[in-house]
């Protein structure tokens, strides 16, 4: 058996014109907030499933894995036949590999299967309420369905660890200004504005590894030492942007600025607090949602 990568299946159905309208319509459209009983496609570098929201908390969702590749189901995974999910095509739901994913991986809303198959609850009474078959026990290693399973196990895992905000010390500002460094010597040095030199020295913003090279040279520091003292962002304001929805912004943001979707997710960060921080002094502000709102109009003219 060949197994297909679930992103590769999606386009292959969706160029062939094969995918549902409803599917279609949820893709393009603002996602809606994640909530059990949904299909999601979920995506982090080059990892990408497919997955069944079992439950969401505030963090995270609960999720088991969806594929396409039927065949290759084991004693614990359902078969679902074609008119039980929105695909229009038989899928597998691999209900004992459940996992907790940060929602930051949610990429595309694809709908939902159809009663009975979206909670944990559901999924184990499954067989015995019609519609979906499981498959049979793996029983060597060298079976095929062992390896894939393997695969779906550390394709999961990497989701699970997925990660793009910056964890550093926070004493930049202190450590710049102990290397003698001024507003008027790091606009010279770096080739920004006052208002950035500002922000840098207050720990607002961080040093860009390129920055951070410059600072080294005039200072003594060590490059390595400026990038850990980076201010690390507000929890709640990671949280705003970990959201599918602000997902989709992101990516419209790294398209235009060419640049990786971490770093753009990086930038939006730390640009929404550097402005909160102008507007209000307040690094820990609450209003997160309104001011990533105001950012996302403004970088993007929408």
């Amino acid at each position: 058996m060949s197994a297909e990568h679930p992103s590769e299946r999606l386009r292959r159905l969706a160029a062939a014109a094969e995918l549902p309208t409803a599917v279609v319509t949820a893709w393009h459209d603002l996602p809606p907030e994640p909530d059990e009983g949904q299909l999601w496609r979920a995506r982090w570098e080059d990892q990408v499933e497919i997955v069944l929201v079992t439950a969401a908390t505030p963090g995270s969702v609960q999720v088991v894995p969806v594929t396409l590749d039927v065949g290759y189901e084991d004693d614990e995974t359902l078969v679902v036949p074609p008119g039980s999910g929105p695909l229009g095509v038989p899928f597998l739901i691999w209900r004992g590999l459940p996992r907790n994913l940060p929602r930051r991986v949610l990429d595309r809303y694809l709908g939902s299967p159809r009663e009975g198959l979206r909670t944990t609850a559901e999924l184990a009474a499954a067989p015995a309420t019609g519609g979906a078959t499981t498959g049979t026990a793996i029983t060597s290693a060298a079976d095929p369905r062992s390896e894939y399973r393997a695969r779906l196990e550390d394709s999961l895992d990497r989701l699970a660890a997925a990660s793009w905000a910056p964890r550093g010390t926070g004493q930049l500002g202190p450590l710049l200004q102990a290397a003698g460094q001024t507003p008027a010597t790091l606009i010279d040095l770096l080739g920004i504005t006052p208002q950035q030199a500002l922000a840098l020295l207050r720990g607002q913003v961080p040093l860009a590894p390129p920055q951070a090279d410059l600072v080294a040279q005039a200072t003594g520091r060590s490059v390595a030492e400026l990038l850990a003292a980076n201010p690390s962002l507000p929890p709640e304001l990671v949280a705003r942007l970990d959201q599918p929805r602000r997902r989709r912004q992101v990516q419209q943001l790294a398209e235009r600025r060419g640049v990786t979707e971490t770093e753009a997710w990086r930038q939006a960060g730390y640009e929404t607090l550097a402005l909160a921080a102008r507007q209000t002094g307040d690094r820990e502000s609450r209003a997160w949602e309104e001011r990533l709102d105001r950012y996302f109009h403004v970088v993007l003219d929408a």
